[in-house]
């Protein structure tokens, strides 16, 4: 057992992998010398896969996979392997500054979740400003339907305590682009204590229309299976077939 679990999901990130891993490294050797950092190849077809593998050793691993399938079933792959008492999970394209881990991890020991959010106070956020709204429209969509009361279900920096996480993720179905609002409707769900902190974050990368279709898709499939099948509560006693493949 480790103390700490770092999930890093990528997709054709080639370039960047190894100035990520580095940086991670550097950042979390500060804050404990027992900790992993997972990579997560989600069907890449650049060099990503090769590249993070040169940088294996005793606390990095790649896990690596084809064909792509979705950020969420990345996250979910690597968090049922983690061995670390806390865990947390952040993109490896370098848009999240990774600095504040030690204050994600730090909150821990006060809460069982913890995430990013843009509207934190405390936040430096530079998104393009259509992004911005259409985020902002998707947040209040979200907790107008599923009522979970959190201002920023986005934010590809979360962390959580391992039994907490665990437990989660073996509920979470959407293996693409609202697996984080699956995520915290089954932590509020099982009464979980979520806190959201300040995230520091660049993105120059516009929404598709496809992308935002696709997670209203997302939305109605959990609010399907929380409010009709009661499916969170006991899933493993219901045999569920989504009405949409996920």
């Amino acid at each position: 057992m480790k103390n700490l679990s770092i999930i890093i999901p990528v997709y054709n990130c080639c370039n960047v992998i190894l100035t990520c891993i580095d940086n991670i490294k550097s950042i979390v050797e500060k804050i404990t010398n027992s900790y992993e950092i997972i990579i997560v190849d989600d069907g890449s077809i650049d060099e990503t896969w090769k590249v993070a593998r040169s940088k294996a050793d005793e606390n990095v691993r790649v896990i690596s996979y084809y064909p792509n399938v979705g950020k969420g079933y990345a996250i979910k792959r690597g968090i049922m392997s983690a061995k670390g008492e806390k865990i947390i999970f952040i993109d490896g394209d370098r848009d999240i500054d990774a600095e504040l881990l030690a204050i994600y991890y730090n909150a821990l020991d006060y809460n069982d979740v913890v995430i990013g959010s843009k509207y934190h106070p405390a936040s430096n956020v530079k998104v393009p400003l259509r992004r911005y709204i259409l985020s902002k429209l998707f947040n209040v969509i979200v907790n107008s339907i599923l009522r979970l009361d959190i201002s920023d279900t986005q934010v590809g920096l979360k962390a959580g305590k391992a039994e907490v996480f665990k437990k989660i993720f073996e509920r979470v179905l959407v293996k693409r682009y609202a697996f984080d609002v699956e995520m915290l409707v089954v932590a509020r769900l099982l009464d979980y204590k979520i806190a959201e902190m300040p995230v520091n974050l660049e993105i120059n990368k516009q929404f598709r229309i496809s992308e935002i279709i696709r997670m209203v898709i997302d939305i109605a499939g959990i609010a399907y299976r929380l409010r009709i099948l009661n499916w969170y509560n006991e899933p493993e006693k219901i045999e569920y077939k989504p009405l949409i493949p996920l």
